[in-house]
């Protein structure tokens, strides 16, 4: 599969995935605040892995070389019943399953939640 990568820290899948990979970055950058954490998405067979820090955020999508502290997983058709609206976000995150650091995927849901609220907010405004 064909790798773009961008200058801002964000390598993206080419194809399908982009309508996860870029959704699911826009999320990720609008939260308000960006807790020390690695974490990995799998969404059916493709990963993304998060990196974020007080001072940014990048994400990779299939990076193998992180260990991440916490990996969760859902479908595609998830993700894009989410984009979509067909999904309110309580019943996306319902779907997701953690498969590792329970504990360490709480950092990545309050992110992945004031991510999509702050972008809610700001599409509302407009």
């Amino acid at each position: 599969m064909n790798l773009a990568t961008r200058t801002d820290g964000f390598s993206a899948p080419s194809g399908n995935l982009r309508t996860v990979f870029l959704p699911l970055q826009a999320v990720l950058q609008a939260a308000p605040v960006w807790p020390e954490l690695c974490a990995r998405l799998v969404v059916d067979d493709a990963s993304f892995t998060l990196h974020s820090s007080p001072s940014g955020l990048t994400l990779h999508y299939n990076e193998v070389d992180a260990e991440p502290a916490t990996v969760l997983a859902t479908s595609y058709e998830a993700i894009m019943a989410l984009s979509d609206g067909d999904l309110t976000l309580d019943q996306f995150l319902d779907r997701l399953e953690i498969l590792k650091g329970p504990e360490q995927a709480t950092a990545f849901l309050e992110l992945f939640r004031s991510g999509t609220i702050a972008r809610s907010g700001a599409s509302q405004q407009q």
